[in-house]
């Protein structure tokens, strides 16, 4: 097995969604939409639109789109008129989501958890800063 640091971190992240996936299975939705519903469900207070999704989770806008038409369509999300402007969408829960989404934040809770089974809360507590300190220094070699 090899044993880069830039494969280990490829091979957890795959394994994570894997578990996840099937974990998520009985609400009929991905990892990714679930990463979703969670950040909405815990911005609610806000007036969540697309372009955040498009900036929180650095996907493309067609990517951010064609997930919450299939939220929607599986009665998890409603778009609403932003009071503000108009001209905006504000992305929501649908009135009949919350405790699937609480479940499905569950999953995720889950997933993580089980990851750090038997690794110290120090070192898991130093882990954090490395990781985005890691994914800083990636971005980076956009500016090369």
């Amino acid at each position: 097995m090899a044993t880069t640091i830039q494969y280990l971190i490829r091979m957890i992240s795959n394994e994570m969604k894997i578990k996840a996936d099937r974990l998520l299975e009985p609400y009929g939705i991905t990892q990714e939409q679930a990463q979703i519903l969670r950040f909405i469900f815990e911005h609610e207070s806000k007036a969540i639109t697309q372009n955040d999704l498009i900036e929180t989770f650095n996907l493309k806008g067609a990517t951010v789109s064609s997930t919450l038409t299939s939220l929607k369509k599986k009665k998890l999300i409603d778009h609403f008129v932003d009071e503000d402007d108009t001209r905006k969408k504000r992305v929501g829960l649908s009135r009949t989501a919350y405790k699937e989404v609480r479940d499905i934040i569950e999953v995720l809770n889950r997933v993580e958890t089980v990851i750090f089974e038997g690794i110290p809360d120090a070192d898991r507590d130093a882990l954090k800063p490395i990781l985005i300190t890691m994914h800083d220094n990636l971005q980076e070699l956009d500016e090369m």
